[in-house]
């Protein structure tokens, strides 16, 4: 198999190696953490290679220096400040698979990875030194310290000066309006505080400044937002298939110092502002007096931002986004997840060791406006819009309609689960996926059961033999596996007698049943 000649610079010096296909693919992989020299990129080298090996390859580069041209048919050439990846021979695709390597020859395991969209990737025949300079001054001139004017003295500045103005203009309605505001709650949406407070978070993010490149600050906010969210899910699936955490990002790195914001930075960012511009108001509503802001924001910026939340498993919002940085999923800590005995889904998961809870946070309560919403231009989100309001019309119209459902000929289901979802083309495949949809599955009829009395002893039997069922079902054992199926099927057919109106959930279940003896058979 030919070897690929793979080059790789920074702004100090010049590295090559001619190395195997697959380690070339791993290496181009590599770049998805998006370093910025070769010290960065040996780290980054650890997504997709064993320490030993990865110190193996490092042995294997030879100095170079950045040419005007390539001369050899089958090479990669990367150069990291400038963000450029020039290849000949097989191309070099912007997301793809890629071996974690613990020899050459010994692959465990195949994972995805993304290339930022700041990487470009040509094949174009150019002056490689020409290009990779000119893109380095670049991005050298471009670069910004996005979270400085985010979390610092301009953003205090700005909500203070403005929530000063605001409450000056409209204090006799805010007073007149007091207690009752109060009683409705400061973030119940459509109030006078909310309202104030959601136009200076409006306004603030559609400032354009001199400092961000004269962006807006929510567009420079969104940017790549959806390369980190990738990449952390690449990293999710390598966790749980490893069964070990991922290498991330080092605090040091250009990407963790300078890197774009992610969904959930976005999302806490969101919930700050909205919890500095509240409590200001409420603040100067008590004090009856537009005294400077600049101090009470900044404590209460602090103290939030150090503050363990709920909603983040225990950790603060500052923890949350050095997390995110360094390119790690948000988890539940082990020991801290939240379970139910009765729910089925909660017990297969710690019996079958399917790896940790992963945590993510949703914008579902960001107000629905174009400056806070996830897209990088308008455009795209009118498109959104437009669909949401469409999906929800059809969806009337689909429930209007629908009197009853019905089972397909695939054992598929039109509106029999009404809370939970299962991918059907997923199914059919191995007897473990088969029996976490059973477990889904199972938990919607158990809760139907339990609405009504007289069904515990349905309940207390579901749940026996679902717990017999899960130890099975790693060895795959038919002797095993089929008699617990069995008296799976036959409760199934006790309780579709007692209860007529879940016997549609208890024959489609039957026939996932079935489609599990047929993958045991084979």
């Amino acid at each position: 198999m030919t070897q690929r000649h793979f080059r790789l610079f920074d702004d100090q010096q010049g590295v090559y190696a001619y190395v195997e296909p697959d380690v070339a693919t791993s290496l181009t992989a590599s770049l998805s953490a998006d370093p910025e020299s070769i010290e960065e990129f040996h780290r980054a080298m650890k997504r997709f290679f064993h320490p030993e090996f990865a110190q193996t390859v490092r042995a294997m580069w030879t100095e170079t220096t950045l040419a005007d041209e390539i001369e050899l048919d089958d090479t990669v050439l990367v150069d990291l400040p400038g963000r450029l990846i020039v290849y000949r021979g097989d191309p070099i695709l912007r997301c793809d698979d890629a071996c974690y390597l613990h020899t050459e020859l010994q692959p465990q395991g195949v994972f995805r990875y993304h290339l930022s969209s700041e990487w470009l990737l040509t094949q174009d025949d150019i002056s490689v030194r020409e290009l990779a300079q000119s893109r380095r001054s670049k991005r050298r001139a471009g670069r910004v310290d996005l979270r400085s004017v985010l979390f610092g003295e301009p953003m205090i500045e700005f909500l203070g000066e403005q929530a000063r103005q605001a409450f000056v203009r409209e204090r006799p309605r805010l007073d007149a309006d007091w207690q009752q505001q109060r009683a409705g709650g400061w973030f119940r949406r459509g109030n006078d505080v909310y309202r104030l407070a959601r136009g200076i978070h409006r306004d603030w993010l559609m400032t354009e400044r001199p400092d961000l490149g004269g962006r807006r600050i929510r567009d420079a906010m969104v940017v790549g937002n959806e390369h980190i969210s990738m990449d952390i899910s690449h990293r999710s699936s390598q966790w749980v298939q490893q069964q070990a955490c991922p290498a991330g990002l080092d605090q040091h790195d250009a990407a963790f110092v300078y890197g774009d914001l992610g969904v959930h930075e976005i999302i806490l960012y969101y919930d700050l502002v909205r919890e500095l511009l509240l409590g200001y108001f409420e603040h100067l509503i008590e004090h009856s007096a537009p005294s400077p802001g600049s101090q009470w924001l900044t404590t209460r910026r602090d103290e939030w931002m150090e503050t363990p939340q709920v909603e983040l498993v225990g950790l603060t919002p500052r923890e949350a986004i050095e997390r995110e940085r360094l390119r790690l999923p948000l988890i539940d800590p082990p020991g801290h997840e939240m379970t139910d005995d009765d729910c089925l889904i909660c017990r297969m998961s710690a019996e079958l060791g399917t790896g940790p809870a992963f945590i993510h946070l949703d914008a579902f309560h960001f107000d629905g406006e174009f400056a806070f919403s996830l897209h990088a231009c308008e455009e795209d989100w009118q498109v959104e819009q437009a669909a949401v309001e469409a999906s929800f019309e059809r969806f009337e119209s689909e429930w209007r309609q629908e009197s009853c459902a019905e089972v397909d000929t695939k054992g598929r289901t039109d509106a029999i689960w009404q809370r939970v979802f299962v991918n059907q083309e997923m199914l059919g495949r191995s007897v473990g996926e088969d029996t976490m949809a059973v477990g889904f599955f199972l938990s919607e009829l158990i809760e139907d059961l339990k609405c009504h009395s007289g069904n515990d002893e349905f309940v207390e039997q579901l749940n026996r033999h679902f717990n017999d069922l899960t130890p099975a079902v790693i060895p795959n054992d038919l002797t095993v596996l089929q008699p617990i199926i069995t008296r799976l099927g036959e409760t199934l057919d006790d309780v579709a007698r007692h209860c007529p109106d879940l016997s549609l959930k208890c024959l489609d279940l039957q026939s996932h049943l079935a489609r599990m003896a047929e993958l045991l058979e084979h």
